[in-house]
């Protein structure tokens, strides 16, 4: 399969449904990507994203 192309991300809304969630991905030439996520996924993306930004204040960024 060949690589997709990189997108800027433009925004992301979260809906919670039954099972899990449900993300809106934008990016910047207006393609929305829906996505359906388990708990345990968002969470696990939630704590990425903040040993990101941790990462990023540590280094005085």
């Amino acid at each position: 399969m060949a690589e997709a192309e990189v997108k800027k991300l433009v925004r992301v809304l979260t809906v919670e449904v039954g099972y899990g969630y449900r993300l809106l991905i934008e990016t910047d030439d207006g393609t929305v990507l829906k996505v359906s996520a388990t708990r345990d996924q968002v969470e696990n993306l939630a704590r990425q994203l903040t040993r990101l930004t941790e990462d990023e204040e540590q280094a005085g960024g």
